[in-house]
């Protein structure tokens, strides 16, 4: 992750010592997908770690990983994406009982309070589409972007 990271921001003419210290952080994390938004205004950048899967259905397995992932590397949204498939019985009623398995908040050794945001969806290759499941904090990707974008504007 670390090495696409850098690439990206550089070969988009955005690369900052604060997203170089960033990524040299991250260690070898196996990533699927991932998106950086940054505001070139202020140097804030935000990143959204995307776990894709092609299997049946999507398990706690596969959540608990993207979970791991996004805490890991500081990111504030995860999205656990299916090819083509759904979530299992048991991922769904977790989810849809308990809102707060989608959402971890915690503090950094320095003191900074950290919100991660989880969601899960179903890439639909027939239509090229991202479906949400609506499961878990995120069920839309526009109003992810909408929110991620206010966050880096401001700082915040």
């Amino acid at each position: 992750m670390s090495v696409g990271i850098i690439k990206v921001s550089t070969e988009s003419g955005v690369y900052y010592d604060e997203i170089r210290y960033y990524a040299e952080s991250l260690g070898q994390l196996k990533i699927d997908l991932f998106l950086i938004i940054i505001n070139p205004e202020n140097k804030k950048f935000e990143i959204v770690i995307g776990e894709v899967k092609d299997i049946s259905s999507l398990g706690l397995k596969e959540y608990s990983q993207l979970i791991g992932y996004c805490l890991s590397s500081y990111s504030g949204y995860g999205l656990l994406i299916n090819v083509n498939g759904g979530a299992s019985k048991n991922l769904t009623d977790l989810l849809a009982l308990d809102e707060d398995l989608s959402i971890v908040r915690r503090l950094t050794q320095a003191g900074e309070l950290i919100e991660h945001q989880f969601g899960v969806f179903k890439w639909n290759s027939k239509n090229s589409q991202a479906e949400s499941l609506q499961l878990g904090r995120i069920y839309s990707l526009p109003a992810m972007i909408i929110e991620l974008c206010d966050k880096i504007k401001t700082g915040t």
